[in-house]
């Protein structure tokens, strides 16, 4: 099953690479807390109307290299 997220657009890294930055809360059993666990990943795109602060929908996929395991699929805010 492929997991989809919702993540900020932090940085264009090259033509069609982006970084995402994911942020979940997550409920902590020691500190009986719920906490904001941030996770930065890179993207595949096509999209040429990516810019940072976009809102975007990102699905995973197969590796496309050592880092980028990552796709989007659609631009939620511009």
């Amino acid at each position: 099953m492929k997991k989809n997220f919702i993540g900020l657009i932090t940085k264009l890294s090259s033509e069609k690479t982006v970084n995402i930055k994911i942020t979940k809360k997550i409920y902590h059993n020691k500190f009986l807390k719920i906490i904001k666990a941030t996770k930065n990943i890179k993207a595949h795109t096509l999209l040429k109307n990516c810019k940072p602060g976009d809102i975007a929908l990102v699905r995973q996929i197969k590796p496309m290299s050592k880092t980028k395991h990552w796709s989007i699929l659609k631009i939620l805010n511009n």
